[in-house]
């Protein structure tokens, strides 16, 4: 990713079918980054498609207020972090219930 570029977010709302995205205010492009994050994308996936639900249903109040490229980037960003957390805290908690011994509380 780059650094955060508002200039750059202004040009992509000027482009109509750019392959390419922000994140965080970073140009984000999915083939030029390394493998490691693309792993890491695909582990979120469940949370990006609720997020992208929650857009969805979302989308009607763009017609109220209009949000710039750049600081919807940062919203989306805020969104995706807090249910990709909420994504792991439920696989481990998962994890932790299918692999560790049950303890009794009476010495049993």
């Amino acid at each position: 990713m780059g650094p955060p570029s508002r200039a750059a977010a202004y040009f992509l709302e000027s482009l109509q079918g750019a392959d390419w995205t922000f994140f965080a205010g970073r140009p984000f492009h999915y083939a030029y980054q390394s493998w490691i994050l693309k792993s890491l994308i695909w582990a979120d996936m469940p949370a990006m498609l609720i997020e992208s639900a929650c857009g969805l249903l979302l989308w009607p109040l763009s017609f109220v207020r209009r949000i710039p490229t750049y600081e919807a980037s940062y919203i989306s960003a805020v969104v995706l972090f807090v249910l990709a957390t909420g994504q792991w805290l439920i696989v481990g908690h998962l994890l932790q219930k299918r692999f560790w011994p049950k303890v009794s509380l009476n010495g049993d």
